[in-house]
């Protein structure tokens, strides 16, 4: 522990938002991008230490989109068994080198219940809310091949896995293997914390294919065991941590999502006029989901957050050192995509950045006509959301920062200052600046193997293993 710093000013619990994923992706330059890490830049904070993972967990989708040329499929598909046999050799070792502990310890797939590092998940998913749990769903896995049925079907366990044996103990030191989060911030005794979890107890079916079950068996129907677990999760940190600044973030709002695209041709929803009739999922695969249903749930949601905000205001303790933020509100501000009569339009620069799926037009350059021409893509529309359609893009994530930086500082974020930050992810935004080509390949790959026209191998493979993705 002689290297552990105790007391530092910022730490950070949750999942894939809060640790920075973007497509489905989780690497050390994301993390380093996510938003508790900007946010700690802008606020002055130095040495807030994001995961630094050494490789991709399993797979860069934003890659292989972007290389995806006739046998790089394959061999970006084979590359996740290499990926996932060097994430098991650094495991074996111990790296004295590497941190003790990160700050920022969130882990993209983990639930309510993996903050506490407690073995059990409604989900069914392995327990991976300490490293000891992952590394046993680990040691049941001892290979893993793409093309394989079986092993296809564990890609988003091993995932999950494979993040949170790494974020929450980088060091392999055999006394940090019983440490979930709430221990590493019981112990570490932060001056800051944001807590910003709850989306794997049941919102990814909904965005990805308009599924409520999930949802409905976690939040709405007794006895609500998301719920109750989320409460009981604050009582612990206020318990363990009565000197704390926290700042819990509530959960968003799902018709937004940029992967729950309007059917525009049959118009806003007859009973509810701020919502379409219909929508359909773009990734992984098309799925026709009523607007009525998105109306329910999000009605359903902002219920939960009327019910988390309160209790961030419950006791004297959490008003005065507590706060609440409204990431629905977050959402609903720039929900441009659907029928809503005053939504902020984000300008940032030449660009216009909205929450419909990202695309861009395929343009032929200038050149000689006697020769084969050629093309580039020119981002057109979206911009906010990352491929997968539900995590932000760079853009999403800063925007988020610099509304952030008031609860840290007891300031706003200047104005200017704010620009530069928004102008700057736009630019370091491959998504619109190098639109990824293998995309639109991708997504009719995968439509084909829905349909029951898969025409190669690699079709079906990389089909079921982008939705093995949580």
């Amino acid at each position: 522990m002689a290297n552990l710093k105790f007391g530092p000013e910022l730490m950070v619990i949750g999942d894939s938002v809060a640790q920075g994923c973007r497509s489905l992706t989780v690497n050390g330059a994301l993390c380093a991008q996510s938003y508790p890490a900007t946010l700690a830049r802008l606020a002055g904070i130095s040495g807030f230490a994001s995961p630094k993972h050494p490789r991709p967990v399993m797979i860069d989708l934003e890659d292989i989109a972007s290389n995806l040329i006739g046998a790089g499929l394959n061999i970006a598909l084979g590359g996740i068994g290499a990926n996932y046999a060097g994430w098991l050799a650094d495991f074996g070792v111990a790296e004295d080198e590497r941190p003790v502990a990160f700050d920022n310890l969130a882990v993209a797939g983990t639930t309510l219940e993996d903050l506490a590092g407690e073995d059990s998940n409604p989900k069914g998913d392995p327990p991976v809310g300490k490293p000891a749990l992952a590394k046993r769903y680990l040691d049941q896995s001892p290979k893993f091949d793409i093309f394989d049925r079986a092993d296809r079907a564990r890609l988003s366990n091993l995932h999950l896995a494979v993040n949170a044996r790494y974020v929450l103990n980088p060091s392999n030191d055999p006394d940090h293997m019983g440490f979930s989060m709430l221990d590493w911030v019981f112990l570490r005794q932060p001056q800051n914390l944001i807590l910003h979890a709850g989306h794997n107890n049941g919102f990814y079916p909904i965005g990805s294919r308009g599924d409520t079950s999930l949802w409905k068996a976690q939040w709405i129907d007794e006895p609500r065991p998301a719920l109750a677990k989320y409460l009981q999760n604050l009582d612990q940190l206020e318990q363990a941590l009565p000197q704390t600044r926290i700042l819990v973030l509530g959960l968003p709002k799902l018709g937004a999502v940029s992967n729950l695209m309007p059917d525009r041709d049959e118009g806003p929803h007859t009973k509810f006029p701020d919502y379409w009739e219909t929508y359909w999922s773009v990734f992984p695969s098309a799925v026709r989901v009523p607007g009525s249903i998105l109306k329910e749930t999000d009605d359903e949601v902002a219920g939960i957050n009327s019910i988390l905000a309160e209790a961030v205001r419950s006791t004297v303790n959490r008003r005065k050192l507590w706060r609440y933020y409204s990431v629905y509100e977050f959402f609903d501000r720039y929900d441009t995509k659907n029928l809503l009569d005053q939504r902020e339009s984000l300008n940032i620069g030449n660009y216009t950045i909205t929450n419909n799926y990202i695309d861009a037009d395929r343009l032929r350059k200038p050149g000689p006509r006697n020769k084969p021409p050629e093309f580039r893509w020119k981002f057109r529309e979206g911009g906010f959301q990352s491929i997968d359609g539900m995590h932000p893009s760079l853009v999403g994530y800063t925007l988020l920062a610099c509304e952030l930086v008031e609860w840290l500082t007891g300031q706003p974020l200047s104005q200017s200052a704010r620009d530069r930050e928004l102008e700057s992810a736009v630019e370091k935004e491959r998504l619109i600046q190098t639109f990824p080509p293998g995309l639109k390949t991708i997504l009719r790959k995968v439509r084909k193997t829905d349909e029951g026209q898969p025409e190669e191998p690699d079709d079906e493979a990389l089909a079921a293993s982008v939705r093995q993705l949580r």
